[in-house]
């Protein structure tokens, strides 16, 4: 089942700065990969030091801004709000910053402005309920987060099985996640971080249950084939091409498994040769219609 997820989005580089300081403009790459120069450049960033911080401000390649926010002077820390725009010019993301850590609330919004995400973060870690919602505004998720920084902290140094990235924060009560029709779909109560029990419900609102993972709502995608590997080592077509040049590789391709167990979105995510990128990404469609679709959430 696909889920929506919100947009990765860079960080600021903060290694060198005092140098990059002194220059009208740095550049950078698709993937925020510093540049000596303007070519092949898809970003770049400019700084507008005043007296008790340094404005920064980051422009796609066309000169339409990507984000504007601002660093302490002395530490470089982030502070005051982040605001990130597509390249049509809409805010994207909305964050705010104290010390260099997300505090205050944060949200994302989808290309034609809806809501998508809103959250309150302190000292880092998300606090108290965080909402996601679809493009329609419908509410699909509402996580409910420890409030307390330390407490936080805490735990993650008294269980070290338990990992969180500092902008996520340990789940604690119960949390819920709805249908595309806005019915409850799961409600699902966690422990200091850690998965306890979950109530299932179908669309009409009807008890029901799936054999999920211990420690989480997860359920992996089946394939209906058998071995998976197997059968997809036997729908490669080796480039003839390919083989008179010895060219050879391991090719990673992503993709999703939709609610109806057809493949969509193949993606070469590690590529080897354009030649066998494509035919690792032509075996991979073959099993298309081919799954059961995993669960997350019911």
């Amino acid at each position: 089942m696909r889920n929506a997820s919100l947009l990765l989005l860079p960080a600021l580089c903060l290694s060198g700065f005092l140098a990059q300081a002194q220059q009208s403009r740095t550049y950078f790459d698709k993937k925020w990969a510093p540049l000596a120069t303007a070519d092949h450049a898809a970003y770049y960033r400019e700084y507008a030091p005043e007296a008790a911080q340094i404005k920064v401000t980051d422009y796609y390649i066309n000169g339409k801004i990507q984000m504007t926010g601002a660093l302490t002077v002395g530490d470089s820390l982030k502070t005051g709000d982040y605001i990130y725009y597509n390249e049509a010019g809409s805010v994207q993301d909305q964050e705010h910053f104290l010390n260099g850590k997300k505090d205050g609330i944060n949200k994302a919004f989808y290309s034609g402005g809806v809501l998508a995400y809103e959250a309150l973060y302190r000292e880092g870690f998300r606090s108290g309920y965080c909402k996601a919602y679809d493009s329609t505004g419908r509410l699909q998720i509402k996580e409910y987060y420890i409030e307390d920084p330390e407490r936080v902290r805490q735990l993650l140094a008294a269980d070290t099985t338990q990992t969180a990235e500092e902008s996520q924060g340990l789940q604690d009560g119960k949390s819920y996640y709805y249908h595309a029709n806005g019915t409850l779909a799961s409600e699902e109560l966690f422990r200091d971080g850690k998965f306890v029990s979950a109530n299932f419900f179908d669309a009409t609102g009807r008890v029901i249950y799936y054999d999920h993972e211990s420690g989480s709502t997860l359920l992996h995608p089946v394939f209906l084939k058998g071995d998976y590997i197997r059968y997809l080592s036997q729908q490669v077509r080796y480039p003839k091409d390919a083989r008179k040049k010895r060219i050879s590789g391991k090719v990673y391709v992503d993709f999703v498994i939709e609610t109806d167990g057809t493949v969509s979105l193949v993606t070469v995510s590690q590529p080897v040769h354009p030649l066998l990128d494509q035919a690792a990404a032509e075996a991979v469609k073959t099993t298309s219609g081919l799954w059961t679709p995993g669960k997350r959430h019911n």
